[in-house]
This record gives structure tokens, sequence and C-alpha cells, in this order.
């Protein structure tokens, strides 16, 4: 989404009230700790794309998602009530598997490591 100044204060907005309001909502046996790691609202500000991870979750990531998605008009209504922009986006929750890939990487290099110092 093209950013302007106006629309990185609003993510940045959106993405400090997201934490704890998710944190308050979403408390499903299994669900783990949610993170928002990066929200991003397009330039009209009517749509939010809020990246998350799940942390400690026992449930599957589709459940997990289904489970966020179930509480995404409770949490804009929240989120409402919380800022105040002309506005309140639509919120579009996406999990964000970078934490997972950067582990893999980081595995991958310590095993080259490993490999390299028995050498």
């Amino acid at each position: 989404m093209k950013t302007s100044r106006r629309t990185k204060k609003v993510s940045s907005l959106i993405h400090q009230k997201l934490g704890n309001i998710i944190s308050e909502e979403i408390t499903a046996n299994g669900m783990g700790i949610i993170t928002v790691t990066e929200v991003s609202v397009s330039i009209d500000l009517r749509q939010a794309r809020v990246y998350y991870t799940v942390y400690s979750g026992t449930l599957n990531r589709d459940r997990q998602q289904a489970v966020i998605e179930s509480k995404a008009k409770v949490i804009r209504k929240r989120l409402a009530e919380s800022v105040e922009l002309k506005y309140i986006p639509f919120l579009n929750f996406i999990y964000d598997e970078t934490p997972e890939k950067a582990s893999k990487i980081e595995k991958i290099i310590q095993q080259i490591k490993n490999e390299k110092n028995k050498k």
C-alpha cells in the first residue's frame, strides 16, 4: 500500500492500540499470545492490513485465523472507541510468517557453523 506521512501516523496509532485491544478481546483456549507485528493503512484510511503472529498457541493456524476474524467487528468497534479518526478502517488480519522464517534461517546458519567447526 502506498504510504504518506498521514498513513504512517495512522498505522502507528492503530498498531499501538490494537495490541491491547486484541489481548483483551481474544481469550480463546489454546490461542496463545497474539502479537501485532505491523499495521499498513491504505491511502484513503478505509482499509488496514494487520499483520500478526501467535506464540505458544496450541491451535493450528487456520483455527487461530478463524478466531481472530470472528472478533474483527468487536476489535474494530473497540478501536473506534479508543482513537479519534474520521474513518475507522476495516481490519484485514494476515498471519505474519517472518518470525518463523527468521528462526528457520537462524537454524540453518547455526548448522553451517557447527559443520564448519567440525572440520
